[in-house]
């Protein structure tokens, strides 16, 4: 097909339909904007269901006290069980953070005192009794694909007589984009391979490519509903560190993960900082801790040990600091606190 045939094939597809809504899309649109950053707080269980509430961008407490921004009263809250920070932007995402009890995602996935989570408009938060649900008043996504469609027939009916002169210019510029994107690939992979082989003569770690995989990274955690626990960084070094802390219910997430990653062979090494939470029953209790030049500790079964000392089943001690005492075993890493 000629370039002439395709542009109007291209144009033939613009019917009067396509028109007339198109007044009806940027309507549509500028009500969105308009509303940009209110939100509907709705209760859709417990004893205040269908309970709604409108509230502007910014941060807001719900729980059973009068110190809460919204009060459940005669509910299971806690008095400020936990807060939600509404950005106005249209496109970001809603921040929930437990203050005085933990709360429980649509995922099914468990927040802590201490964390936090990002959620989309919509999604639903258990507690106590209780469920809600935090949306926005007018969702860009309601007109974002129609608008889209709409600018792109009127960008090409505006544009069809510079086609001709820049259709040149354009498929050479995407060929040396492409270009130079596959050099980029191909440079992360020697690097990478370099690293793996302990040749690192020819290659030089850059900031851009060890925060590409981190980002990598991130994605994934997120696929598998694991950000609001764990977090991805990289190293000085050039490799990956993931830490923060799962339990047993989210631990076949994690070894997914670990398939995931180790299945990559061009990723670079990974550090697992993880700690699990609900393993605390049978740990080695502190006595006390000796910090000097050879830092000791002292456990209450009369078990004296220092860094690299096995101690109670299977543990491992791993570093000794003035906050915490880290043991590991099988690849699980526990603080222990004194």
């Amino acid at each position: 097909m000629s370039m002439n045939e395709y542009i109007n094939k291209g144009i033939s597809k613009v019917t009067d339909t396509d028109a007339s809504n198109a007044k009806a899309y940027f309507s549509n649109a500028n009500e969105t904007l308009r509303h940009a950053g209110h939100y509907m707080v709705e209760v859709l269980d417990g004893v205040h269901a269908g309970s709604k509430y409108t509230q502007k961008s910014g941060s807001l407490v719900i729980g059973s006290s009068s110190e809460s921004d919204i009060i459940l009263f005669g509910s299971n809250a806690a008095p400020r069980h936990f807060e939600v920070i509404m950005t106005s932007g249209v496109l970001t995402k809603l921040q929930v953070k437990p203050i005085d009890a933990p709360i429980t995602l649509e995922d099914g996935s468990i927040v802590e005192v201490g964390q936090y989570a990002d959620i989309g408009s919509d999604e639903i938060i258990s507690f106590a009794d209780t469920e809600i649900s935090i949306s926005r008043i007018a969702d860009p996504k309601s007109f974002l694909k129609p608008a889209i469609r709409v600018l792109a027939i009127i960008c090409v009916l505006a544009m069809v007589p510079l086609v001709y002169g820049i259709a040149a210019s354009f498929i050479g510029n995407v060929a040396e984009a492409g270009s130079r994107v596959a050099s980029s690939v191909q440079s992360g992979i020697e690097l990478t391979s370099g690293k793996i082989l302990g040749n690192t003569s020819q290659v030089t770690p850059t900031k851009e490519i060890d925060e590409a995989f981190a980002w990598t990274v991130r994605v994934k955690l997120e696929d598998l509903k694991l950000n609001h626990k764990l977090r991805a960084t990289p190293t000085s070094d050039g490799s990956i560190r993931v830490y923060g802390n799962i339990s047993d219910k989210e631990l076949p997430r994690w070894t997914n993960f670990l398939q995931w990653y180790d299945s990559s062979a061009h990723f670079p090494p990974l550090i697992r900082d993880i700690s699990r939470v609900g393993i605390d029953n049978n740990l080695p209790k502190i006595k006390s801790v000796w910090l000097d030049s050879n830092p000791s500790v002292f456990f209450k079964d009369g078990v004296v040990g220092g860094v690299g000392s096995k101690i109670k089943d299977g543990w491992k001690i791993v570093d000794i600091n003035n906050s915490s005492v880290m043991i590991e075993r099988d690849g699980t890493v526990v603080s222990l606190t004194f």
